[in-house]
């Protein structure tokens, strides 16, 4: 497969329509999936990357015309990262305001390092379940007999593309989540010192917070 022959990836003209696309994406993507035998990590996303731009209208357009299949700009991809920095930082931000916790007197880069951790966790769990539904709908696919209009292996190949690009995704996710904690990485918060609290304050404070105390 060459990077930059899209049409060469999926194994189809350069005036096949959009259901040609389609069905060769679907094709090709079942053969060289990570997790199917002869499978390959760097095929699979060429087919990907070569359906995501054939796909679309407008960037079929352009690489028609400039030949240009360029990835993303860096300056693109650093916005993602600050993007999720400052959403993690806004969650922290709210968690204070929600408890009543002066954001002043807590670490707000651990807490925001904390946040993309678990949402780091949560992706990841989202990619194995993910998996374990593919690998299911992959051994359903060419199971269906009596089946003249192929309807049951359409609707599970159909199932099998979205699938496999809800999986690229999470996993983009993941690489992009690990990116931005690595940015974050040395940073420190110089946060002030709380003042002193009795046992007996802090409760009345902490049940006031919750239900307005006795009163």
């Amino acid at each position: 497969m060459q990077e930059n022959d899209l049409y060469k990836n999926l194994g189809i003209p350069k005036g096949a329509s959009k259901k040609d696309i389609k069905n060769a994406y679907r094709k090709a993507a079942k053969k060289y999936h990570p997790d199917m035998d002869g499978g390959s990590e760097k095929k699979f996303y060429l087919i990907r990357r070569s359906f995501e731009i054939l796909s679309d209208d407008n960037l079929r357009e352009k690489y028609d015309t400039t030949g240009e299949a360029a990835d993303n700009d860096p300056d693109n991809g650093k916005s993602t990262l600050v993007n999720i920095i400052a959403f993690a930082f806004n969650t922290v931000l709210a968690k204070c305001a929600e408890t009543g916790e002066s954001p002043l007197e807590t670490d707000i880069v651990y807490r925001v390092k904390e946040v993309i951790k678990n949402s780091i966790a949560e992706t990841e769990k989202q990619i194995r379940i993910t998996k374990g539904i593919l690998e299911i709908d992959l051994k359903l696919s060419g199971r269906f007999s009596l089946d003249k209009e192929n309807i049951f292996e359409n609707i599970v190949l159909f199932r099998i593309s979205q699938l496999q690009i809800s999986l690229s995704k999470f996993e983009e996710s993941v690489k992009n989540y690990k990116e931005a904690a690595n940015i974050i990485k040395e940073c420190k918060f110089r946060s002030d010192k709380k003042p002193y609290q009795s046992p007996g304050d802090l409760m009345m404070e902490r049940m006031g917070a919750f239900g307005g105390g006795y009163y």
